[in-house]
């Protein structure tokens, strides 16, 4: 497995600082292009821009499909980025200071995986919100990085079609799947189906994100690298203590 880094600059510079307006909208602090966003309910983080990427190529056919190496090279870049910057947190709550987006493939010879160390980050947890800006500069004020966005685009219209399975075809495969879970072969198995959608405009991502947030408030929803979707499942936390 190899491993390309944009460059970065060799000193990061990151400051947090409280948000007296409370953020307002999350999503609507967010620009069009390649928006960063995990939220759930009125809490969460976005930010846009890119202060430092890794992207992490697959590994060679036939790496064992357990393979965690992309997670721990990713873990040890971010941690050095992290060793090198200067770090001034006036809020000091999970989401600030120096924070990353990451997002990684489920086979390790797949492409894709990628972590976005974003230029601006604005954050809400349990009643505080606040701005962080990671710079090569030292003396950037985080308040003047954030500029008024457009509103949300409206999507549509919207043309569907079926993906690699038709409709009967998935239902087929869901009682192929019960059957196997009932005759003891399979435990559990999580099923998904793709369809095709095609807009007549492009589909402006924080408008997904709002519809999402929204529908599905308990979920967390998400926008990273161009994935962007809403799940009830949060696999990992890790927060720092003391």
């Amino acid at each position: 497995m190899s491993v390309n880094a944009l460059p970065s600059p060799p000193k990061l510079f990151v400051r947090t600082v409280s948000l007296r307006d409370g953020a307002g909208s999350l999503v609507r602090r967010l620009p069009s292009e390649a928006p960063l966003a995990w939220l759930t309910g009125e809490d969460g983080i976005v930010g846009w821009g890119a202060a430092a990427r890794l992207d992490v190529e697959g590994a060679p056919a036939g790496t064992e499909p357990t393979d965690s190496g992309r997670f721990t090279r990713a873990a040890r870049w971010f941690g050095q980025l992290c060793g090198r910057a200067v770090v001034e947190d006036e809020v000091g709550l999970p989401g600030t200071g120096p924070v990353t987006f990451g997002t990684f493939t489920f086979a390790p010879t797949s492409e894709g995986s990628a972590l976005v160390v974003p230029r601006v980050l604005v954050g809400r947890r349990g009643g505080h919100a606040w701005v962080t800006t990671v710079t090569d500069e030292p003396d950037a004020r985080p308040e003047d990085l954030l500029s008024p966005t457009p509103e949300p685009l409206p999507i549509g219209p919207v043309s569907w079609a079926p993906g690699s399975l038709s409709g009967p075809e998935w239902m087929d495969a869901v009682a192929d799947t019960v059957d196997r879970i009932r005759s003891g072969p399979l435990d559990k198995a999580v099923l998904a189906r793709d369809v095709v959608a095609e807009a007549t405009a492009p589909i402006d991502v924080r408008t997904l994100l709002e519809r999402l947030r929204l529908r599905y408030p308990s979920c967390f929803t998400f926008s990273v690298d161009g994935m962007v979707g809403a799940t009830p499942e949060l696999l990992l936390r890790r927060e720092a203590t003391g």
